[in-house]
């Protein structure tokens, strides 16, 4: 069975387009989700300075970044690098803190990507070899087709 090259690309599109679409379902969902609260970056320092206030109600803590709540509801964000007595200023002012992984922990979809290439070739190679053996195997009934269907008929004893 032959087909012809325009329909060969076809298909690949069409795989390469179905492996594009797996790699979205694949990407792991964003993390710190808002509902309806609007978020409002501030420096560390401000940040700082509402903490000592005793102003801060929540924190969540991911790696460097933090998010949290003020006690009159606002929500807030910042960065944080450096601060090595930062989780021991907050319990001592009774804020909540949750901790989460880092995002560094969640393969990205470029890194899915990448640890499915091995297994993608050895899945094409695999049918790169069936299609071969099929080939042959048509070649090899064609050629006893022709020789009137005595290539079958030698056993063992005639060949040495």
């Amino acid at each position: 069975m032959t087909t012809k090259w325009p329909a060969r690309i076809g298909i690949a599109l069409g795989l390469a387009g179905l492996f594009v679409v797996l790699l979205f379902l694949l990407e792991p969902p964003p993390r710190f989700q808002t509902a309806s609260v609007e978020q409002r970056e501030v420096v560390l320092s401000e940040f700082l300075a509402d903490l000592d206030r005793g102003m801060i109600k929540d924190v969540t803590i991911q790696g460097h970044f933090i998010r949290g709540h003020r006690n009159n509801g606002s929500a807030f964000s910042t960065y944080a690098v450096g601060e090595s007595d930062l989780v021991t200023r907050l319990r001592d002012k009774n804020v909540i803190i949750r901790a989460v992984p880092s995002d560094d922990d969640v393969p990205s979809a470029f890194a899915v990507f990448i640890s499915w290439i091995p297994l993608a070739v050895l899945v094409a190679g695999f049918w790169y070899l069936i299609a071969r053996l099929r080939a042959v195997s048509a070649a090899l009934g064609r050629i006893e087709k022709r020789l009137g269907g005595h290539v079958s008929d030698v056993d063992a004893d005639d060949r040495g």
